[in-house]
C-alpha cells in the first residue's frame, strides 16, 4: 500500500502540473465536504490534507505567500478547520504539517496570524489530547516563530497566556509512571525555545523582555521542591525506592532548567543579572541537597540511573556556572542572597578541577577559577570583592590542582585532551602571580614545591620562568618539571 500511495502521489503532482486550476478546485470541494459532514471519516480527511500538503509542495513559496489561484481561499479554510475526528492522531498530525507548509501565507496576509497562532496552541496543537501531537506541534510553532518573527509581537502576551500551563507543567514529571510528559528530541524544550526567541528579538522592547521572562521562570523555580512528590498514598511505599524515582525525576527537571537559564544568559549576557539574581538563591538552595552526594563513583555504585542522572546534573551546573562568569555575572555569585551558597560551591569547583575523571569537565573548572581571580582580586589584598577568596585560591587551589593533580600519574600528560586542561593550568598560575605576588609565590615555591620534593634548583628554576612574558616557555618548563619530581619519586607517591 506504501508503494502504490507513493505511485498516486506522484500521478497527483503530474495532474498538478498540467491542470492547476482543477486541481485546486478539487482539493477545495474535498475540504469543504470534510469539514461540512459530521461523519467524515479518518481516512477521508487525511487524504484532502494530504493531497493539499502535497500541493504546497507544487505552486511554491511565491504562490503560497501571494496566495496565488485558489490558495488564497484554501489556507485560510485550512487555519480555521475543525474537522470531526480531529482528536485522531493522524488527522492531527497531518493537520499540523499542512499548516507548517502554508506558513509563508500569513507573512503577507497578517490578519490570519491568529488563526495561525490558534492552530498550533489550542486543542488541535500543543494542547492536543495526543502527547506525541503536542510534541509535534511545539516543535512545528517553534519553526512558525523562526519564520515571522516581528509579525507575532503583537501577540506575545496571548502567546505567553495560551501556554501558560504547558510551561508551568514542562518541570513536573509523572511520578507513576517515570517519564516526563514531554520526553522525545521534540520536547517541551522546543516551545521554551520558540518563546525565547520571540521575547529576545529586537521589536521587543527592554522592559516587556524583563516583565516576559520574569513571568516565565519565576513559576519554575518555585517547583523545585522534593516535598510535592511525597503525597499521602505513597507514605507506605519503601522510602529508598521513593527518593530514588524522586531524585531521578528532579535531576531531569533541573538539568532542563539550568539548560534554559544558560540559553537566556547566552543571550542577554549582563542584562540578565537582575533575572539571575533573584533565581540563583533557588538553584542553589536546590542543588545544595545533593551536591555533598558523590557523584563521581565508578564501577557497578556508578552506573545506576540515579548516579547517571546524579552526574549529568553537576555536568549541567558547571555549563551554567561557566557561562555565568565568561559573560559578566559573577558578581551575582556575590549578592548578599547567594554568599551562603559560596563555600559549597567553590569546595565543588576545587574537587572538580582536582580529581573528576572527566578531563573536560576539569577544564571547565579551571576556567572558572581564572575568571574569578580575574574579577573578584586586583594587585592589591584591600580591594579583593570577596574576602578570604585569596588565601583559598593560594593555599588550596594553587597546590591542590597545579601540583598535586598534575603529578598525579593518572594526569597523562600524553592525552589531547589532558594536554589542554595541563594549558589553562599553567595559565591559572601565571593569573594567580599577576594578581597574588609573593604570596602565590611564597606558597607555591617556599612550600608547595618542596613539600612535593622538588629540588631547590628546579624551584628558583620555576620562579624565574614564572616570572618572565614568555608563558609558552614556562609551559614548557612546568611540563618538563612535573616529569622530573615524577621520575624522582618513581610512583612512591601518589597526589589525590
Amino acid at each position: 500500500m506504501a508503494e502504490q500511495r507513493k505511485d498516486l502521489v506522484a500521478l497527483f503532482r503530474n495532474i498538478c502540473r498540467v491542470a492547476p486550476a482543477a486541481t485546486q478546485q478539487f482539493i477545495k470541494g474535498l475540504l469543504v465536504t470534510a469539514l461540512s459532514s459530521a461523519e467524515a471519516t479518518v481516512e477521508d480527511v487525511e487524504v484532502t490534507l494530504t493531497l493539499l500538503y502535497r500541493l504546497g509542495e507544487i505552486v511554491g513559496e511565491e504562490e503560497i505567500r501571494m496566495g496565488t489561484g485558489m490558495l488564497g481561499e484554501l489556507v485560510p479554510m485550512l487555519l480555521s478547520a475543525r474537522f470531526s475526528c480531529h482528536t485522531h492522531r493522524l488527522v492531527a498530525s497531518v493537520y499540523l504539517e499542512t499548516v507548517t507548509r502554508y506558513i509563508k501565507f500569513t507573512q503577507d496576509n497578517v490578519q490570519y496570524v491568529p488563526h495561525l497562532l490558534a492552530a498550533f496552541l489550542d486543542e488541535r496543537g500543543i494542547h492536543h489530547q495526543n502527547s506525541n501531537v503536542s510534541r509535534r506541534a511545539g516543535y512545528l510553532f517553534m519553526k512558525a516563530v523562526k519564520l515571522l518573527k516581528a509579525k507575532l509581537v503583537p501577540y506575545l502576551d496571548t502567546i505567553l497566556q495560551s501556554l501558560e500551563d504547558v510551561l508551568g507543567q514542562f518541570t513536573v514529571m509523572d511520578w507513576a509512571n517515570k517519564e516526563a510528559k514531554f520526553s522525545s528530541s521534540e520536547d517541551g524544550s522546543q516551545i521554551f525555545e520558540a518563546v525565547g526567541l520571540l521575547i529576545g528579538i529586537e521589536e521587543v522592547s527592554p522592559e516587556k523582555q524583563v516583565q516576559c521572562l520574569t513571568a516565565l521562570l519565576n513559576p519554575l523555580c518555585h517547583q523545585f521542591s522534593l516535598e510535592k512528590y511525597f503525597c499521602e498514598e505513597r507514605r507506605g511505599n519503601d522510602p529508598t525506592v521513593i527518593f530514588s524515582v524522586t531524585l531521578i525525576s528532579w535531576a531531569k527537571d533541573m538539568v532542563e532548567f539550568l539548560v534554559l537559564i544558560n540559553q537566556i544568559v547566552g543571550k542577554f549576557n549582563s542584562s540578565a543579572s537582575g533575572i539571575l539574581e533573584d533565581v540563583f538563591p533557588t538553584i542553589a538552595s536546590r542543588l545544595s541537597l545533593i551536591l555533598s552526594q558523590d557523584a563521581f563513583s565508578t564501577g557497578p555504585a556508578g552506573n545506576t540511573e540515579e548516579m547517571r542522572e546524579l552526574q549529568e546534573l553537576q555536568r549541567t551546573l558547571y555549563t551554567f556556572l561557566h557561562g555565568m562568569v565568561t559573560h559578566d555575572l559573577s558578581t551575582i555569585l556575590l549578592a548578599p542572597t547567594c554568599r551562603q551558597y559560596l563555600e559549597t560551591i567553590m569546595q565543588l569547583l576545587l574537587y572538580t578541577s582536582c580529581s573528576h575523571k572527566d578531563i573536560l569537565l576539569r577544564k571547565a573548572c579551571v576556567q572558572i577559577f581564572i575568571r574569578l581571580i580575574k574579577d573578584w582580586c586586583t594587585t592589591s589584598k584591600a580591594d579583593d570583592k570577596l574576602p578570604g577568596f585569596r588565601v583559598f585560591m593560594i593555599e588550596k587551589f594553587a597546590t591542590g590542582c597545579c601540583l598535586y593533580s598534575v603529578l598525579d600519574k593518572s594526569f597523562d600528560l600524553r592525552d589531547a585532551n589532558t594536554l589542554v586542561l595541563f594549558g589553562e593550568i599553567v595559565m591559572a598560575q601565571k593569573i594567580m602571580y599577576e594578581r597574588f605576588g609573593e604570596d602565590f609565590v611564597v606558597n607555591f615555591v617556599a612550600k608547595g614545591l618542596p613539600e612535593a620534593h622538588c629540588p631547590p634548583d628546579l624551584a628558583e628554576q620555576y620562579y624565574q620562568k614564572l616570572q618572565g612574558n614568555d608563558t609558552k616557555a614556562f609551559r614548557s618548563f612546568y611540563q618538563s618539571l612535573i616529569e622530573k619530581i615524577r621520575q624522582q619519586q618513581n610512583g612512591s607517591l601518589v597526589f589525590r
